[in-house]
């Protein structure tokens, strides 16, 4: 837990007094104070929990809003136990936030046995990924709502819009205040969320200026269109109400972004002091892996491919862009198994996911014992590269032991292909560089999402092939751009958080190919694009210095060893 001992001498005062009048209120199991940085500017939290006995009369309720008018830059929330333990239960990011990460300032801790189980990266983790579920099931209604106004059912129309903007309303509420307002009403949401957002009417203002009525008029349209058949609207009006709900789909992913990093900045400062000895953890994550994977499938041996990840990130902490997730550890296994499985890397790796819930990333390469008899017969493949005695972290008998040999040779014709083959894949590159210079401001912009991932895609495939001779199956970005971090960490450093105004760019790359089938929302417009492509650029720039190092390489190994083959031969050796 923090302290608040960077706060200032007034803020320490008023936190005194601001105790001293809550618990002249009522008797109180235990506050929290929590500061936290917004765009800048600090913002205070004052979080109190009191007990599910007490039955808080008007008059108590009346004199808490009292004193959060006197002391307006403090936002203050009351909660019974049993509802901070369901917004524990919920993964809630705000609980993380201001409880877990929060100052007792009064009383003790509550429901201890929960809060000592927390991990914070984990919580994080599962957080990000409830607040997707709930933007995906906003997507559906606005979804209905687009399909019912290209039929002119308006009814159903205005229907589906005020529940998509009712549900980013009670998301924002759950992220800003710890819980939602049960109420149907969006005037009350927009009452409730007021005094923390000052300026949310001016998110719901009609052609005429007017934001009380447009307001009303929302809530009449929930109404009527859910009780009676006797309603009309324009679509004049719905197109505002389409706007409206872009605006509360943003702000809603805004205030999510900001608090997860927080969150993140919080954790990433404690896991920084982690020591050496925390080896001790990853050992056991990992032995239980193996364990689950020995135990359910039939398992030949498994591998640990390591490079320049497990050197770039300490402690194999995990916290990239294309996982979409936050895990505390990440690893990469190669795994034979003694007979095939009938199912791909992908659903393995979602298995494994849904088993150990996130706690730990496990990117797969997924053979069987058979097939890589064949393939070490044939050579020139991956397994040349991965199977490395000193990576083995289990077998079932010795039956590779002695094809565990890193290679180290090249011969001239291999040099000629692999160029032959990474110029394809560069050409590929270099025309959709070229594609995206052409897309214009009124065109659709998730194409230009789409065509960065695409180039991402054709990058790393064509470096796997170069540094491994692995041209794998699965093609998700996300797993592409994990197996080449081990051997090059240059897509991870151009494609960053902090390489861009609009973190929203990143998460669009990452769903592009989601984009391009159905109309979802996106957080991407034409301003970012110039920002995009000067980081395509980059990433071409950076990507063929890679390449044409590895390709050196290659070339100075093929051809010095073809010369001692010649001299082998040669009259005067």
């Amino acid at each position: 837990m923090r302290t608040f001992k960077n706060s200032t001498l007034a803020v320490k005062n008023k936190i005194e007094e601001l105790k001293s009048r809550l618990l002249s209120v009522a008797e109180m199991i235990s506050i929290y104070f929590s500061e936290v940085s917004i765009d800048d500017t600090k913002a205070y939290f004052i979080n109190v929990i009191y007990d599910e006995q007490i039955l808080f009369k008007e008059e108590q309720f009346i004199a808490i809003k009292k004193i959060q008018n006197e002391y307006s830059e403090f936002n203050i929330q009351i909660f019974k136990e049993r509802q901070l333990k369901n917004s524990i239960a919920n993964f809630n990011s705000y609980a993380l936030l201001h409880i877990y990460f929060g100052k007792i300032i009064y009383g003790s801790p509550p429901i201890p046995d929960i809060l000592n189980k927390i991990e914070p990266a984990h919580y994080l983790s599962i957080s990000k990924a409830n607040f997707r579920k709930e933007q995906l099931k906003i997507i559906d209604f606005i979804g209905d709502a687009k399909f019912t106004y290209k039929g002119k059912i308006n009814a159903y129309t205005s229907f589906g819009l005020h529940q998509s903007i009712e549900l980013s309303f009670r998301s924002l509420e759950q992220f800003l205040c710890g819980k939602a307002l049960i109420n149907h009403s969006l005037k009350a949401h927009i009452e409730y969320l007021e005094l923390l957002i000052p300026n949310i009417r001016s998110l719901f203002i009609d052609d005429r200026g007017n934001h009380q009525e447009f307001i009303e008029n929302l809530d009449r349209a929930y109404n009527a269109s859910r009780y009676t058949t006797n309603f009309h609207i324009d679509k004049a009006q719905l197109k505002l109400i389409f706007a409206c709900f872009q605006k509360m789909f943003y702000l809603t992913q805004y205030v999510f972004d900001r608090q997860y990093e927080n969150c993140s900045s919080i954790i990433n400062a404690s896991t920084s002091q982690i020591k050496k000895s925390n080896f001790q953890d990853i050992n056991t994550t990992q032995h239980t892996l193996i364990d689950h994977l020995v135990t359910n499938y039939p398992i030949h041996s498994i591998y640990n491919i390591n490079g320049a990840l497990s050197a770039d990130l300490p402690y194999n902490k995990c916290i990239s862009w294309l996982d979409g997730q936050e895990a505390l550890y990440k690893q990469t296994l190669l795994i034979i198994t003694s007979e095939p499985l009938n199912k791909s890397e992908n659903d393995l790796m979602i298995e494994l996911d849904h088993h150990f819930q996130d706690q730990f990333k496990t990117y797969i390469l997924l053979d069987d014992i058979s097939n890589v008899a064949i393939k070490i017969d044939e050579g020139g493949t991956y397994l040349e590269y991965l199977l490395k005695s000193e990576n083995r972290l289990y077998s079932l008998n010795k039956q590779l032991f002695r094809d565990e040999n890193n290679r180290e040779y090249f011969f001239p014709v291999e040099y000629y292909t692999k160029t032959a083959e990474w110029l394809v894949r560069k050409n590929r590159a270099e025309f959709i560089v070229s594609l995206m210079r052409d897309v214009e401001e009124k065109e659709d912009h998730a194409t230009y999402l789409f065509l960065s991932y695409q180039l991402i895609v054709q990058i790393c495939l064509g470096l796997l092939d170069l540094f491994w001779n692995l041209r794998p199956i699965e093609t998700d970005i996300s797993y592409l751009v994990n197996l080449i971090n081990h051997f090059s960490n240059h897509t991870t450093a151009v494609f960053k958080f902090g390489n861009f105004k609009n973190s929203g760019i990143l998460e669009g790359i990452r769903n592009a190919p989601q984009y391009m089938l159905t109309p979802l929302p996106y957080n991407f417009d034409y301003k970012d694009m110039d920002e995009l492509f000067s980081a395509c650029l980059k990433f071409i720039q950076e990507t063929n210095k890679v390449a044409d190092k590895r390709l050196e390489d290659i070339k100075i190994s093929a051809f010095q060893r073809y010369v001692s083959i010649e001299n082998c031969f040669s009259v005067n050796s």
